[in-house]
């Protein structure tokens, strides 16, 4: 009886995160109506989109594009250089590029061999 309340209430907490969300996105889509938005507005909306990441193998490593927003508690890079270098890859590049009041990140990997 107690794993099923437990489990009940884990689920509410799970539904009202995605609520929060849906909430947040709902408000993004709704902004992104033509009209006389600020850029000030604008920074805003771009900033309520999640972060992401994508990642595709290529030439024995992988490559990736981090989509983070300019906010200054945004997505912590070194994170993600720390946990390519913990896996094994190679930073071989990395740019970065302003866009649409996002930061695009491009990392080119490749697996270190060791001799044993």
């Amino acid at each position: 009886m107690h794993q099923a309340v437990s489990y009940i209430k884990h689920m509410q907490e799970k539904i009202k995160v995605l609520g929060d969300k849906r909430d947040r996105l709902k408000k993004f889509v709704e902004a992104g109506v033509p009209g006389e938005a600020t850029n000030t507005e604008k920074e805003k909306r771009m900033n309520l989109l999640p972060n992401t990441v994508s990642i595709s193998s290529c030439n024995g490593g992988v490559h990736m594009f981090v989509n983070s927003c300019l906010v200054e508690h945004g997505f912590p890079l070194s994170r993600v250089l720390k946990a390519i270098s913990d896996e094994g890859y190679n930073v071989i590049s990395c740019s970065c590029t302003k866009a649409n009041q996002r930061l695009i990140h491009s990392i080119q990997t490749e697996v270190i061999y060791y001799v044993t």
